[in-house]
């Protein structure tokens, strides 16, 4: 809370515009479990009753007699006065007893409505607000949630195979190695959340786990610019490599086509308008590939020379 009294909430760190659902749901899990408020966000933790305060008992009024009442009437009138407070005493016991769970039962109401309130402002941030003014004006944040849920959820064989068509049309394109794996790391979690979920616990369940990862290494490195061919052929060549060293050799191998003028590319046309011209001389056509990283032009040529 700032030194003003407004009190932030932070939002999720991925934002749902109405077409990022799997993506955000996964976020959003995280950070409301860091928040730990997953389980009132879900509908986990419901509203507990709202409790009712226990009401207090009434002292008993002691009895009047007349003056002239007999030594009898007043032993009758006190023992009926000792019952009253007898029981009047007994109420007071249970009455506190009633009190101390009614104060626990309200703290744990509010706390909830305090976590409800609070989970409901985080969710409300985390959304565009287009999105967010189609439910703001439910009840609770499980509703609100719920509502999300079964408005933008992809389901069926239709997307399935349209997030299949994305991947399949992956390429590098202009971008650095580590952009383009999170670029299909975020295809694949979308397929994985679609997909049957492998337990990893079987020995059949780990080596479909293991293939899978294998084929998604492999397609990676085949979807990779030209000029990674060399250091393609060679992680291929060594079978099962974990990704993080596969990346590891693409960076270094980035990072050495950088500096010596290789063909590395990253969309840069400030680069590419100031490329120097080269000239070559032989017969035959020249393999020629656009250096965007530098703005270098580098011939793939076995036999030309360069003047």
């Amino acid at each position: 809370m700032s030194s003003s009294g407004y009190v932030a909430f932070p939002r999720c760190s991925v934002i749902f515009d109405g077409t990022n659902y799997a993506e955000f749901v996964g976020f959003m899990h995280i950070h409301m479990r860091g928040l730990l408020l997953w389980g009132v966000l879900s509908g986990e933790v419901p509203c507990p009753r709202c409790p009712v305060a226990p009401v207090a008992p009434i002292p008993p009024v002691p009895p009047i007699l007349a003056a002239e009442a007999s030594q009898a009437d007043m032993d009758a009138a006190k023992a009926l006065d000792d019952a009253a407070v007898d029981a009047y005493d007994q109420q007071v016991s249970a009455y506190s007893d009633a009190l101390s769970v009614y104060r626990d039962d309200f703290s744990a109401y509010t706390q909830w409505c305090n976590d409800d309130a609070r989970a409901a402002a985080v969710l409300t941030a985390s959304v565009l607000p287009q999105f967010a003014s189609e439910f703001m004006g439910l009840g609770t944040v499980a509703a609100m949630w719920s509502y999300l849920c079964q408005r933008y959820q992809p389901s069926g064989d239709a997307l399935y195979l349209s997030v299949v068509r994305q991947e399949h049309a992956l390429q590098q394109g202009d971008s650095f190695v580590d952009e383009f794996y999170s670029q299909c790391s975020a295809i694949w979690r979308q397929l994985d959340s679609l997909q049957i979920v492998v337990c990893g616990t079987y020995r059949c369940c780990q080596t479909t786990r293991s293939d899978l990862e294998f084929q998604r290494v492999h397609e990676f490195l085949s979807r990779l610019r030209s000029e990674f061919e060399p250091r393609r052929a060679h992680l291929l060549a060594r079978g099962r490599v974990p990704i993080s060293e596969v990346l590891a050799e693409l960076r270094a191998e980035e990072t050495r086509l950088r500096s010596a003028g290789g063909s590395v590319c990253v969309g840069c046309s400030a680069h590419r308008s100031t490329a120097p011209p080269h000239t070559f001389t032989g017969g035959g056509s020249p393999c020629l590939a656009i250096d965007c990283f530098a703005g270098w032009y580098s011939y793939g040529v076995s036999h030309w020379s360069f003047s």
